[in-house]
């Protein structure tokens, strides 16, 4: 099998027709030189270069190979360049998994400057159930999560993004509606729509402390997988709950009040297993 070094001195004598020069443009002495092209041509069986005192001429042969060489030697150059963007996080893959209400907020800014900063990435994007997003995460399937607050998995990292406020959301026909603001014992007796338990989950939970930091046990009635899926059962008029505003996504029968007295402690989180952070994921961290 032929080095591309062997390429690289036979194309540079080919397209130069002069050893003298070649050996100028490739910095190596001409005996050397010389003795690539017989090493090259030994091992191929064929006559490549002409040879005589006055000038150097390609045989047939050596015009096939020298058009192959070029292409060889072309796509190894790329090759290195296609290398040396993955080693940057330049080209490749990443694939982020999200919950509904994360891509409704801060996340959805910053795949589109990722997109417009790396458009050579293959970018591959999935919502899903938080269950869901751990397993995939932890199996190699997804590079990186986006979840409305904490995942519990030791053995993941995790860095916050810029997060909605959190707010309840009532019915328009609800008694405390006129407010601007309310507290969240003035909800105690209210139906409460909380998010699923899911035990790689926090937010379940915070909802339950955080009631419970306002002096009450909430009467949960129902779960929900996603702001939206909650809103909807306020619309119903199943019950009240607390959820990130989404921008934008403000139903009519419902009013989003701010919530005064406590704090949920909770923030959007992007995470990835640890130590398996890859350059295209580091780059997309980059720009929070």
């Amino acid at each position: 099998m032929s080095e591309l070094r062997h390429l690289r001195h036979f194309v540079a004598v080919a397209h130069e027709l002069n050893f003298s020069r070649a050996s100028e443009a490739l910095h190596i002495a001409q005996p050397s030189l010389s003795q690539s092209i017989r090493q090259l041509e030994s091992e191929l069986g064929v006559t490549l270069l002409e040879r005589s005192s006055r000038k150097v001429e390609m045989t047939p042969a050596g015009k096939v190979f020298y058009e192959e060489a070029v292409r060889t030697l072309e796509q190894m150059s790329r090759a290195c360049r296609s290398a040396q963007r993955a080693a940057r996080g330049e080209q490749g893959r990443l694939a982020i998994g999200f919950v509904t209400s994360a891509i409704a907020g801060e996340l959805r800014h910053l795949i589109r400057r990722y997109r417009e900063r790396y458009p050579q990435v293959d970018l591959e994007l999935r919502e899903l159930l938080v269950n869901a997003l751990v397993e995939q995460l932890n199996a190699g399937v997804l590079d990186l999560i986006c979840t409305d607050g904490s995942v519990v998995d030791t053995s993941l990292q995790s860095h916050s993004i810029s997060s909605p406020p959190w707010v309840a959301a009532i019915h328009k026909s609800h008694r405390l509606a006129h407010r601007r603001s309310i507290t969240l014992a003035e909800l105690a007796k209210d139906p409460f729509i909380v998010a699923t338990n899911y035990p790689t989950h926090n937010l379940h939970d915070t909802m339950l402390r955080v009631c419970r930091e306002a002096g009450f046990a909430p009467n949960v009635r129902y779960s929900a997988d996603s702001v939206f899926g909650a809103v909807s059962m306020v619309s119903a008029k199943l019950g009240v709950a607390m959820v990130y505003e989404i921008p934008g996504y403000h139903p009519p029968e419902i009013v989003y009040k701010k919530i005064t007295g406590v704090a949920m402690g909770l923030r959007m989180q992007i995470s990835w297993k640890h130590g398996q952070l890859t350059p295209t994921a580091a780059n997309f961290l980059r720009l929070r």
